[in-house]
C-alpha cells in the first residue's frame, strides 16, 4: 500500500490531523515568487488625455488592435483567405490575451483561461484549427473526431472538497442529501431540453456563437431574470444545486449567479454540444500552459506581423480613412499607422479612451461593459501535498466552502510520477463588491498578502502546502472578462457593435457579453471573413511611408 492509497483509507483523518500547523508553532516564510498582471500601469496612461502626437507615419492594409483570441484569430483567418496585408498591434510582451501562461522549474502553467470544450461540427472553423495543429485527426467535421489524447482532459478530471472529505464530480452522489437529488436530476433534465429547445424562427435557443442564437422573445426574455431568480421560480430547491450553479456562474463570467443573466446561466450548461470519439460528451481539451497552445498555434502563421508593446491611443477617421496612433512603450514614441480597415480586437471598454470620432451609440453601448476583476496564482511545489480523504487528486479540484475556486492541476496532462514536483494554479474571481471597488483593492494589494490568503485556502485541503510550495507567483486581472449581467445581452445596445460593417470592425468576446474561447475565436474569423469580400481593394503592398 503507497501513501495515497494509505491516506485515502480509514486512518486518513488520523494521519492527517497531525498534519496541521499548531497554533503555537510559527509558520514558515512565505515561498519566494512575482506578482504580475497585465500593464495597466500604461494602459492607464490613457485616462490622462495627454499622449504626444505621432513622430512618424506609415500604412497598412488592416491594423488589428489587440492579439488577444479575437485578434489572432482575425489575423490566422485573413492569412488563410489569401489577405496579407495586415498588422497585429498588441500592447503586452506576449500575445493570447486572458489566454496567456508562465513557467516555473516544475512546468508551464496558465495565467487565465485553460481549456477548451470540444467543439461540436457547427463551429467549423474551430475544428479547422483543431485540425491544422494536429489536435483533431481524421475528418474535421465529422460528429465525433478523434483528438490527441496528449490534449484531451486525463481522467480524473473534477472533484469537490465538501463535509471534510474529497468527492468525485461537481454534483457528487456521495455528498448530495437524498432531499435535494430530485431537484437536480429534474434541473440536469431541463438543461438537456434547453440544449434541443428552438425558437419560431427555427434557431437553436442557446448555441455558438451568442449571436446565432434564436432571438424568440420566449428564451430571450430569460435575459430580464438571474440565474438565481430563475431557479427560484423554477422551484429548484437545493442548495447544493444553488452552491454549484453560483460556482459555474463565478468560473466562466467571474460574477455571482445572483446577477448573472438567466440566459447566460442556461447556455453555461445547454450551449456545448461537442463530441468525441475517444472521450466523454462535453470533454475538455487542455494542456499544462493552459489555452496558450491555442494562442499560439494562430499566432505561429503570422507572427512576422505582429508587433508588441504598442499601446493604441488616439483613433479617428482622417479623409475618409481611419488610422490609429501607437505608443511604443519601449520608446516612448508615437506612430500613426494609416489603414483601409482596422479590426479592433481589444476590450471594449477602452474606446471612450481611444476613439476620438466615436459614433454616440458606440458610446451608448460602450458604458453598460462591465468587467471582473480576478486573481491568479501558480504555486510550485516540490512533491504533491498530503491530501484530505476522498477522491483522488484530479485536475480541477473544487473547494466547497471557499471563496476561491479551487485549483487546477497543471501538470495533470505530463506523465510522471504521483509524487513528484507538481505545480497547482488557484483561481479566485473577486466578487464580494462592484468590480471597480474589487479592481482598486486588488491593485492595492502586495504579493505577500495574496500568498498568505491562497496558502491558507489550501491548507484546507492540503495541510502541509507550505512545507511543499517552493515558489508562489501571482497574477492579477483588473478586467478579466466581460460580465453577463441581468438585461445585458438580448435586452441593451451591446449588440450595436456586431452589427457594424464599415471601415471599423470589432473582434474580441465582449461582443458576445460572455469571456469564452469559441466566441473570441469566432468574432476574429468573422471580421476577416468580411474583409475577404473587400480583398482587391486593401491587399496591396502596405509599408510606404505617409506624408
Amino acid at each position: 500500500m503507497n501513501r495515497r492509497q494509505f491516506l485515502t483509507g480509514a486512518g486518513a483523518a488520523a494521519v492527517l490531523a497531525g498534519c496541521r500547523w499548531k497554533g503555537v508553532a510559527p509558520k514558515p516564510e512565505l515561498p519566494p515568487g512575482t506578482l504580475g498582471g497585465p500593464d495597466h500601469q500604461h494602459g492607464h496612461l490613457l485616462r490622462s488625455g495627454s499622449l504626444p502626437e505621432p513622430s512618424r507615419e506609415r500604412r497598412v492594409g488592416i491594423a488589428i488592435v489587440g492579439a488577444g483570441i479575437g485578434g489572432l484569430a482575425c489575423a490566422w483567418r485573413l492569412q488563410r483567405n489569401g489577405v496579407s496585408n495586415f498588422e497585429v498591434f498588441e500592447l503586452e510582451k506576449e500575445v493570447g490575451g486572458n489566454s496567456r501562461a508562465g513557467e516555473n522549474r516544475v512546468s508551464k502553467h496558465p495565467l487565465g483561461a485553460h481549456y477548451l470544450p470540444v467543439p461540436p461540427p457547427s463551429l467549423r472553423p474551430l475544428r479547422e484549427l483543431l485540425a491544422e495543429l494536429g489536435v483533431l485527426t481524421g475528418d474535421p467535421y465529422a460528429e465525433r473526431p478523434t483528438y490527441d489524447e496528449a490534449y484531451l482532459c486525463a481522467a480524473p478530471q473534477e472533484r469537490l472538497f465538501a463535509g471534510g472529505k474529497w468527492h468525485e464530480g461537481l454534483l457528487p452522489e456521495s455528498w448530495i442529501p437524498p432531499s435535494e437529488r430530485e431537484p437536480i436530476a429534474r434541473f440536469l433534465r431541463r438543461m438537456e431540453c434547453f440544449k434541443q429547445a428552438r425558437g419560431v424562427d427555427g434557431k437553436l435557443a442557446f448555441t455558438f456563437p451568442v449571436r446565432d442564437s434564436s432571438q424568440d422573445p420566449i428564451w430571450t426574455d430569460f435575459d430580464k431574470m438571474s440565474f438565481k431568480e430563475w431557479m427560484e421560480r423554477e422551484g429548484f430547491q437545493s442548495p447544493e444545486l444553488a452552491a454549484h450553479l453560483n460556482y459555474a456562474c463565478r468560473d466562466d463570467f467571474g460574477t455571482d449567479f445572483g446577477l448573472v443573466s438567466a440566459w447566460a446561466g442556461i447556455h453555461y450548461f445547454a450551449a456545448r454540444r461537442g463530441k468525441a470519439a475517444n472521450g466523454d460528451d462535453d470533454h475538455y481539451l487542455t494542456r499544462p500552459e493552459g489555452n496558450l497552445w491555442l494562442a499560439n498555434g494562430l499566432a505561429h502563421p503570422v507572427r512576422d506581423r505582429i508587433s508588441t508593446q504598442r499601446l493604441a491611443v488616439r483613433m479617428e477617421t482622417q479623409n475618409g480613412a481611419p488610422f490609429v496612433d501607437f505608443l511604443h512603450v519601449a520608446t516612448g514614441e508615437v506612430e500613426r499607422i494609416h489603414a483601409d480597415l482596422v479590426v479592433w480586437a481589444s476590450p471594449l471598454f477602452l474606446l471612450p479612451f481611444v476613439w476620438r470620432d466615436m459614433p454616440a451609440p458606440a458610446i451608448t453601448a460602450s458604458k453598460q461593459f462591465t468587467h471582473a476583476p480576478w486573481v491568479v496564482a501558480n504555486l510550485e511545489l516540490s512533491r504533491r501535498p498530503l491530501d484530505r480523504p476522498g477522491a483522488e487528486m484530479a485536475w480541477d479540484n473544487v473547494i466547497r466552502e471557499s471563496g476561491s475556486l479551487g485549483y487546477v492541476v497543471a501538470t495533470h496532462q505530463i506523465p510522471r510520477v504521483l509524487e513528484g514536483p507538481t505545480t497547482l494554479t488557484w483561481y479566485q474571481p473577486l466578487t464580494l463588491d462592484d468590480p471597480a471597488s474589487e479592481r482598486t483593492r486588488l491593485l492595492g494589494r502586495t504579493r505577500e498578502s495574496v500568498a498568505e490568503e491562497v496558502l491558507a485556502d489550501l491548507e484546507q485541503v492540503h495541510p502541509d502546502i507550505r512545507a511543499c510550495c517552493t515558489r508562489l507567483d501571482v497574477w492579477r486581472w483588473g478586467h478579466a472578462m466581460v460580465r453577463p449581467t441581468v438585461g445585458f445581452l438580448w435586452h441593451s445596445d451591446r449588440r450595436w457593435f456586431e452589427q457594424q460593417t464599415g471601415q471599423v470592425l470589432f473582434a474580441h468576446s465582449d461582443l458576445s457579453g460572455m469571456s469564452l474561447f469559441e466566441e473570441a475565436f469566432l468574432h476574429g474569423v468573422r471580421a476577416a471573413d468580411q474583409i475577404g469580400t473587400q480583398k482587391s481593394t486593401i491587399d496591396s503592398p502596405g509599408t510606404q511611408g505617409v506624408g
